[in-house]
């Protein structure tokens, strides 16, 4: 559901999430045209905190297109950057760029990630949180329960949708609880004190799911569609070569967590037909697994095939579209 909303002055229409629906009011309590407590009110609520950070730094630096994509273009890059962080700590520097180079190349990342989707930086918490735990999977260090805690707990507080995604690490934490009690029961305390805002607009979220689902059935694609347009059919090539290398070699706990993300998003797209760039973890998950995979069994190889997939989508684009008179090889090439 989207609504049409004003940013600046009457001169920027956008159209923007219901999640940003605030943002007009808070701009005006940042300037005393509005009451102060109205940053509160909405700060406890679900996706409150990013509402009044971003009604904040336009209050500072202006109201502008450019100044509002610019978190577009933070939580992109953070997707991409901590997607391949995360493969890199967990199974080595080559898996790493692999993971880099097709979360580069996924449309559910890249381009979604420039309408301001909310999911976006919602993916870029949660792997905030998956990294801090493959740095130390043991708990033996309390940074860690920071990491876990700090970017958890902002993702919890971010979507209603959190909830299912923070979710899927509980089962390896909860392995850790002989090794590491205090660390486990620090982290879940702390996710346990957001989980009032997060638990705030749960059920609403459930029930609008819910009550679109035919609109859903009637206007979103079937699967196959939706994992060519949102993953790209270079992306799906490159990932299954990768998966299938992966699933036959140990993937470590890594491997387990990505599957597993996969395995909901396809289930979450199944139960409620919303599009799939609504369970965006499905993304990072498959090039995270492929990554695993392609540099565990392919090594240097692996990286290669990435590197060609990313110079193969990027480089085209930047080729000059043929003229009508042009041969047919020429218009082949562009498209």
């Amino acid at each position: 559901a989207h609504i049409h909303f004003i940013v600046v002055d009457g001169r920027l229409p956008q159209d923007m999430g219901l999640y940003f629906q605030d943002l007009p009011q808070l701009h005006r309590a940042w300037w005393g045209k509005a009451p102060r407590a109205v940053i509160f009110d909405v700060l406890i609520t679900s996706g409150g905190w990013l509402q009044v950070l971003i009604s904040g730094v336009l209050a500072v630096v202006g109201r502008s297109g450019a100044a509002f994509r610019v978190f577009d273009l933070i939580a992109t890059v953070s997707c991409v950057g901590l997607a391949g962080a995360v493969a890199w700590r967990a199974a080595g520097r080559q898996a790493g760029l692999i993971a880099t180079l097709l979360c580069a190349i996924t449309p559910m990342i890249v381009v979604t990630g420039r309408s301001s989707w909310i999911h976006i930086p919602e993916l870029a918490l949660l792997l905030g949180a998956v990294l801090a735990w493959v740095r130390d999977p043991e708990l033996a260090r309390w940074r860690t329960v920071a990491g876990l805690v700090i970017f958890g707990g902002l993702c919890l507080t971010l979507r209603p949708s959190a909830l299912i995604w923070v979710g899927t690490l509980l089962p390896f934490l909860l392995i850790r609880i002989r090794e590491a009690p205090k660390q486990v029961v620090a982290t879940l305390v702390g996710w346990a004190l957001v989980l009032p805002i997060a638990l705030s607009d749960f059920s609403q979220y459930l029930e609008a799911k819910g009550f679109a689902r035919e609109r859903y059935a009637r206007s979103v694609p079937e699967l196959s569609h939706e994992l060519t347009v949102q993953l790209g059919p270079i992306l799906l090539l490159v990932g299954l070569i990768g998966v299938s290398c992966a699933v036959s070699r140990k993937s470590g706990k890594l491997g387990l967590l990505s599957l597993a993300w996969i395995g909901l998003g396809v289930f979450l797209y199944g139960h409620f037909h919303a599009g799939l760039n609504n369970f965006s973890p499905l993304a990072a998950g498959l090039c995270i697994l492929a990554a695993i995979g392609l540099a565990h069994r392919l090594g240097t190889w692996g990286v290669r095939l990435a590197l060609a997939a990313f110079l193969f989508t990027y480089t085209l684009q930047w080729l000059p579209p043929p003229g009508p008179d042009e041969p047919a090889k020429g218009r082949l090439l562009a498209m």
